[in-house]
């Protein structure tokens, strides 16, 4: 326990925002956005060893870029959608099978773009996931589509949250 209080005292000397600090398989990840996918997140640890998928976890992943941000770029959103599922995006829901998961494309909308762009209907591939964030403006797989396996960095679980009043996505 002392070790982990003295590293998170160290963490403003070995650290700065942007970068993420890498210690013994386990990557340690801080979100400064003012407006968060995953309303009140800030501190995040990334086991890099588990990659087994499980639905509704968070997990870290390698983005391949979709139009609103640059690719190669490290996320973390909640595992949605599992290989074999089914997955209907419209402009008022996005469904899991017949699970309604998330509402609207808030992003879309944000962002001046005609949400008619992202409807669509699939079914996931055997090493594909759909990732979702938890806020109306999270861009997730809605915009840009599916993660693939090989993406995974690892399950992420959120140790710090920033409090109420931080600013985060409505």
């Amino acid at each position: 326990m002392l070790l982990a209080g003295g590293l998170f005292l160290l963490l403003p000397l070995l650290w700065h925002p942007g970068d993420d600090l890498t210690f013994m398989g386990w990557r340690i990840m801080v979100d400064f956005q003012d407006h968060a996918c995953i309303p009140g997140a800030g501190i995040f640890l990334v086991d890099t060893a588990d990659r087994s998928p499980e639905r509704g976890a968070l997990f870290a992943f390698r983005s391949r870029g979709g139009g609103f941000f640059p690719g190669d770029q490290i996320m973390i959103k909640h595992m949605a959608g599992l290989p074999g599922d089914r997955i209907q995006v419209t402009a008022a829901e996005t469904r899991v099978g017949d699970q309604i998961v998330a509402r609207g494309l808030g992003a879309a909308v944000y962002a001046g773009a005609d949400p008619a762009l992202f409807v669509r209907s699939l079914t996931l591939g055997e090493d594909e996931f759909f990732m979702l964030g938890e806020s109306e403006r999270s861009l997730d797989s809605r915009y840009w589509g599916n993660v693939h396996a090989k993406d995974l960095v690892g399950r992420a679980y959120l140790v710090y949250q920033r409090s109420a009043g931080a600013a985060s996505a409505p």
